[in-house]
């Protein structure tokens, strides 16, 4: 996120059960880091200090991160749900994915179907965020170049509660897609180029 005047404040009433009821919230903020342009999200402390997102110790509850986020605000610029590996929640992000009519574009749309489980817009309005129940072979993985992450464990990842229109709004069990997406971008990747060395 480049712009933090366009960050979508979270909506609590539209956060799925089956991220809520874990303990494994923290408050993050928007910070420019030095010859970035692009605004890093730095997990933080209610009483303002940075943490470490991935130490259970620094993990709150939902409705104690819900209300040190609304007492500070704007001090912090939105709340993250802790990957930690458990329950089978996969999360995976589409960045820049959104068209000028609020639509992701048709391949990522596709996807998003494929998947078929809570979705919501990222807090820049200009990606998507889905979380899903299945697992994949690693922690996580990112494609720069294709704009998909996906993740298991390892990773804190921004919510929003602006759930994408005509998508469920529960977590649902994608095992069988989740593992299509992660083959087709991390998977290994089949040579079908011609060996010069080759004598036919």
């Amino acid at each position: 996120m480049r712009d933090p005047r366009k960050l979508i404040r979270p909506d609590f009433e539209h956060f799925p059960d089956e991220l809520t009821k874990h303990d494994q919230w923290i408050l993050y903020k928007l910070v420019k880091k030095k010859g970035k342009d692009k605004l890093a999200k730095v997990p933080y402390h209610p009483d303002n200090f940075t943490i470490n997102a991935h130490s259970s110790a620094n993990w709150m509850s939902f409705d104690d991160t819900c209300r040190a986020y609304e007492e500070f605000y704007p001090k912090f610029s939105g709340i993250g749900f802790v990957l930690a590996g458990r329950d089978n929640i996969i999360g995976i992000d589409f960045d820049a994915c959104m068209n000028g009519d609020g639509q992701p574009n048709p391949e990522t749309l596709k996807e998003i179907y494929s998947i078929n489980s809570y979705t919501e817009v990222s807090p820049s309005g200009e990606g998507t965020r889905v979380f899903a129940f299945g697992d994949i072979p690693v922690d996580g993985k990112e494609d720069k170049d294709a704009g998909v992450e996906i993740y298991k464990n390892g990773r804190f990842l921004t919510v929003t509660g602006n759930p994408l229109p005509g998508m469920p709004t529960d977590l649902e069990d994608s095992t069988g897609a989740i593992l299509d997406l992660y083959n087709r971008y991390f998977g290994p990747k089949t040579d079908t180029e011609p060996d010069p060395t080759t004598s036919l």
